[in-house]
């Protein structure tokens, strides 16, 4: 987990989080690692995951999305079969976030 992360938990503000990395480059990464390394600021309610599979196309990802709630802390959802840009504007929108 980049140190770089323990950071974002001075932004007390932050709401929605989204990662995306090369498979290739760092591993595969354990997505529930993620929410305890950013600290999880209080009004974090959503990490957006998108990581590109090791090999394959450009367009291949694994895409996750962690949603924390009040029973049950952090839970993930594979989120596969959809663009990367639809899925994150999806997310957006449930979270009453979306910019258009």
């Amino acid at each position: 987990m980049p140190a770089v992360f323990g950071l974002l938990s001075k932004l007390r503000q932050l709401e929605v989080l989204t990662i995306s990395f090369n498979a290739a480059l760092i591993g595969r990464l354990d997505v529930m690692t993620i929410p305890e390394g950013v600290g999880s600021p209080a009004q974090l309610k959503s990490v957006l995951v998108t990581q590109r599979r090791m090999s394959g196309p450009a367009d291949d990802f694994i895409i996750h999305e962690l949603q924390n709630t009040s029973e049950s802390g952090w839970i993930a959802a594979q989120r596969d079969g959809t663009s990367r840009n639809d899925w994150i504007e999806s997310s957006l929108r449930k979270l009453d976030l979306a910019y258009c």
